[in-house]
């Protein structure tokens, strides 16, 4: 059965399956998408306006609120789905373990600013040893310092050292 709990300091409610009502009128908002893919909604009162994130409401009423150093995790990596099973709130480091887990973080050829594919960066990694890093760059006529970083781990840092 769906649970409501009050949201601090406004005249709504929202909901463990991540709807907001109106406590006056007991009307379901509806959600907007932002530019990052969360829902959110507009919450007025007294001539006030707010912005209100969905996943943010609910983890404050029904958890409490972000701790520093704190965000939401949407642990099946769906920022529409605000239901409180899948939300919690967790480290930085936590949240990009998940986009790992799920393919959604921006390592590899999934980042926009790639210049290589991950069978160039595994190549490189294993001729590293043979050739060294400045002879490699030169020979495959790539910036020095970018076969440094693959070396280094700074890039492509999700491959193992074996290539």
């Amino acid at each position: 059965m769906e649970q409501w709990r009050q949201i601090k300091d406004w005249p709504y409610s929202v909901s463990d399956q991540g709807r907001i009502r109106s406590d006056r009128s007991g009307r379901i908002l509806k959600p907007g998408v932002n530019t990052g893919g969360y829902l959110h909604v507009t919450l007025t009162a007294n001539g006030k306006q707010q912005n209100v994130r969905v996943h943010k409401a609910v983890l404050d009423a029904f958890v409490g609120p972000r701790k520093k150093k704190q965000e939401c995790r949407h642990l099946d990596r769906d920022r529409t789905n605000n239901y409180l099973t899948n939300l919690c709130w967790g480290t930085t480091i936590q949240n990009r373990a998940d986009q790992r887990r799920h393919g959604t973080d921006m390592a590899g050829e999934r980042n926009g600013r790639c210049v290589l594919t991950e069978k160039q960066a595994r190549d490189i990694k294993r001729l590293i040893p043979i050739y060294g890093v400045r002879p490699l760059a030169r020979l495959l006529g790539l910036p020095r310092h970018l076969v440094h970083n693959i070396h280094i781990g700074v890039s492509w840092k999700h491959l193992t050292d074996g290539g």
